[in-house]
């Protein structure tokens, strides 16, 4: 059965006053025709906002700072903020490395990588879980990791620390020495490969980062509204 004529009018309705936000920004929202540049990432729009890109103009949760003229950081939600080492909107996608772990194995504290889930993802074939653990008793040990690091931050009692790729093993190192922190970091597959063949450092690892599908709430009503409309026209 076709739709009454109320809820057409609703519809059209509904679908005029988005297109108006999307098609008429300097109208609706001022400044929303500008775009974010930053050092090489350039000519950012909606989702994003940032520069000068004014608030109203991004989606909360999409907010981008430029640092020096060079450096883009997305301040999320949480206490985290991530670097922005490339953006690609026609296929919604990032890569991010966390601005405490670029180019600095040792924060001053210590968080697992969390972003909202209801916009962003990071859980594809492209990434691969890094786990770091801080604080370690190594003295049990009679041989030198090839993963081992030292990191000296307030709140350890010790200062050895290692990486593993992949999810942490019950067994055998932690059964035998005592660590103090592990956060979870995820990092591109490939930088996980040359991690473990020994073809990448732990820091260069971290600063390639990692890829991140992100997506936009709004945007399956804007395309259902202008669907129901076009059925009538």
């Amino acid at each position: 059965m076709p739709p009454s004529l109320s809820s057409l009018l609703i519809t059209l309705t509904t679908a005029t006053l988005f297109t108006a936000a999307y098609s008429q920004p300097t109208t609706t929202y001022p400044n929303c025709n500008r775009t974010f540049s930053c050092g090489p990432i350039t000519n950012i729009t909606y989702p994003f906002s940032g520069g000068d890109r004014p608030a109203h103009c991004g989606f909360p949760g999409f907010s981008l700072t430029c640092r020096n003229n060079t450096i883009t950081e997305l301040t999320t939600q949480t206490s985290l903020t991530y670097r922005v080492l490339q953006i690609h909107q026609p296929q919604k996608t990032l890569i991010l490395s966390r601005s405490d772990l670029y180019n600095n194995t040792c924060p001053s504290e210590f968080h697992n990588t969390t972003l909202n889930s209801t916009l962003f993802s990071y859980d594809g074939p492209q990434n691969d879980a890094l786990n770091l653990v801080y604080g370690c008793n190594t003295s049990a040990m009679t041989t030198r990791p090839y993963n081992l690091f030292s990191c000296n931050s307030a709140g350890l009692n010790f200062t050895d620390s290692y990486y593993l790729v992949g999810p942490i093993p019950r067994d055998p190192i932690l059964r035998f020495i005592y660590c103090g922190m592990i956060i979870s970091v995820p990092v591109l597959r490939s930088a996980s490969n040359g991690l473990t063949d020994l073809q990448l450092s732990l820091g260069e690892a971290l600063m390639q980062g990692f890829s991140v599908n992100y997506s936009d709430p709004y945007e399956r009503c804007v395309l259902s509204a202008v669907d129901w409309a076009a059925m009538w026209v």
